[in-house]
């Protein structure tokens, strides 16, 4: 067995994840991330985050407070991939979730925020965060920031696919990871 080449901590938590380079460009980096590391389509933060500033503005949405849900919609419409935001309860993600497809969720503690839920099992919730990088997060504590609010892509077979993939793989490595932990090996 060849031995790997030593990884920083950030390097590998941000492997698969567009990290958001402002405190309002969690939503254009969520998307970048998704189209970028799961759908295979690089995309930047910055392009997202134009068409989102732009689509609020043509609304007459003051940006101070923070990019929609909407305007996050419209920005991945122009790329021509159609999603629907939705009201859901955590068994109504679970269900969403046994697709395997990455949705967008809209959190509000401690403030708002946008992360893409990979994968949600018995006891955590998957995730790849702008702020932080690929994570998970006990059940409880996502209940308690997440607003029930997820905008849900709807992409090519193609790109269902290449997700599929992609978040298989990524739920392979935190298992990976996890039992690492456990055994301390």
């Amino acid at each position: 067995m060849t031995p790997r080449e030593p990884s920083d901590y950030r390097t590998l938590r941000y492997s698969s994840v567009v990290g958001q380079t402002t405190d309002f460009t969690c939503g254009p980096a969520a998307l970048a991330t998704l189209l970028t590391h799961y759908y295979g389509r690089p995309v930047s933060e910055a392009t997202f985050t134009e068409r989102a500033v732009d689509d609020m503005r043509a609304r007459g949405k003051d940006v101070v407070d923070g990019l929609t849900l909407l305007s996050l919609r419209n920005a991945l419409s122009s790329e021509g991939i159609s999603s629907a935001g939705y009201k859901l309860t955590l068994e109504q993600l679970r269900e969403v979730m046994d697709a395997g497809l990455p949705v967008v969720a809209s959190v509000v503690y401690p403030k708002g925020h946008y992360s893409l839920v990979l994968a949600v099992d018995d006891q955590n919730v998957l995730l790849a965060d702008p702020s932080w990088g690929v994570r998970s997060q006990p059940i409880a504590n996502f209940l308690n920031a997440w607003n029930g609010v997820v905008l849900i892509p709807e992409p090519s077979e193609a790109e269902a696919a290449k997700a599929r993939t992609q978040v298989a793989a990524q739920l392979a490595r935190y298992r990976e990871r996890t039992e690492r932990l456990k055994t301390g090996a």
